[in-house]
């Protein structure tokens, strides 16, 4: 516990590299969201329109 607790604070506090893989793969869920529901808006805003 006492040996992690060290290796933590050896570590840097930001890793710039570990940011961005974390957010892009937020981003790419997201990204995947919104691709499968694109059809489902669409397939609405057209429904609402052409009544």
């Amino acid at each position: 516990c006492f040996l992690a607790s060290l290796k933590n604070k050896a570590k840097p506090k930001f890793d710039p590299y570990e940011h961005m893989v974390k957010f892009q793969k937020v981003w790419e869920k997201l990204m995947n969201y919104v691709e499968k529901h694109r059809s489902e808006l669409q397939r609405l805003l057209n429904y609402g329109s052409e009544e």
